[in-house]
C-alpha cells in the first residue's frame, strides 16, 4: 500500500474517471457489485449463494400460501373440485425444491372469481 495523509490507496489501484465512477457507483445502488476484471473495475451482477436463495424462495411460496389459505376453509365458497385445486396447488408450494423451484401454477383466476 502507498501511504497517503487521508486514506491507503492499494499499490494496485489504477485511475478512474469521475463519470465511470459515477456509473460505478449507481450500479452499485442497483444491487450490483464492484469487481475487478482486466485490470479495470466492473460493475457485475452479485452471485446469490445458496442460502439466500432458499431464503428469498421460502418466502415467495409462504407468501403464496397465506394469500390462498381462505380456500381451504371451512367456510370457502369453493366448490369441492375448487377446493381440491388449491390444495394441490398448495401441496405442491410445500413439496417444491426452494433451490431450484419450479414454481407450480395457481389454479385459475376464474376458479377464485367463481364464488
Amino acid at each position: 500500500m502507498i501511504p497517503n495523509p487521508d486514506c491507503m490507496i492499494p499499490a494496485d489501484a489504477v485511475p478512474v474517471t469521475p463519470s465511470e465512477y459515477e456509473k460505478l457507483f449507481a450500479a452499485q445502488s442497483e444491487g450490483k457489485v464492484i469487481v475487478a476484471r482486466g485490470g479495470r473495475p466492473r460493475a457485475v451482477d452479485a452471485e446469490e449463494d445458496a442460502e439466500t436463495r432458499t431464503a428469498r424462495n421460502r418466502l415467495r411460496r409462504d407468501r403464496l400460501l397465506a394469500a390462498s389459505d381462505w380456500t381451504q376453509l371451512p367456510d370457502s365458497p369453493l366448490a369441492s373440485d375448487q377446493r381440491a385445486a388449491w390444495a394441490t396447488y398448495r401441496q405442491a408450494l410445500r413439496d417444491m425444491d426452494l433451490l431450484h423451484p419450479v414454481w407450480p401454477e395457481a389454479p385459475g383466476i376464474a376458479d377464485a372469481e367463481a364464488i
